[in-house]
């Protein structure tokens, strides 16, 4: 290979890769605990409807903190910090097992407090499984065929345009497929 060809390759080449790395991505995260280490699973994937993740992380992080009821967070908050960390690309969303928001009246959940330690750079989406307490205040949604909604919450962007991005998301179930497969990675599956 000559010299000229070898200098339009690796250009080529150079622009390409760039431009991957500087598109942002979409990341769907869960963790699992076992005693005090965390194993996080990581989902990225570019498109809502995206069937099969760009790719998948799993990070174990020793030394968590124990479990403290109402203050969730200071366990999950390090776990979830340490391991995006590792995500090349920009994260534009990450969406999480569980409510940005508590209630109608904004008690910040680990979503609020993700958004706050990520100075608002990153939105937020909340998906859980089910209603905290009888808060009203998150977008039901149902999936598939179950008669059980997902609670839809966010940060960054309106809870009902992140509603309709994650009814929007991959797979018959009420789980989207992407979403299962970071609860699948952070249990060892």
């Amino acid at each position: 290979m000559d010299a000229r060809r070898w200098i339009v390759l690796a250009v080529v080449k150079l622009i390409f890769c760039k431009g991957k790395e500087n598109r942002e991505v979409i990341v769907a995260i869960d963790v699992q605990y076992d005693g005090n280490s965390g194993r996080a699973g990581l989902v990225t994937f570019r498109r809502w409807s995206d069937g099969l993740p760009e790719s998948t992380l799993t990070h174990v992080c020793c030394n968590c903190l124990p479990y403290e009821p109402g203050r969730f967070f200071l366990r999950e908050l390090p776990v979830i910090m340490e391991s995006i960390a590792l995500v090349k690309p920009r994260i534009e969303v990450l969406v999480v097992d569980g409510y940005v928001d508590l209630d109608e009246t904004g008690t910040p959940g680990l979503g609020r407090r993700l958004f706050d330690t990520l100075q608002g750079k990153v939105q937020i989406v909340g998906v859980a499984k089910s209603r905290f307490r009888d808060s009203t205040h998150a977008v039901e949604i149902l999936r598939g065929d179950s008669e059980r909604p997902l609670f839809i919450t966010a940060a960054g962007i309106s809870s009902t345009v992140a509603a309709n991005f994650v009814s929007s998301m991959h797979g018959p179930n009420r789980i989207p497929t992407l979403l299962k497969l970071a609860d699948s990675l952070a249990r060892g599956n």
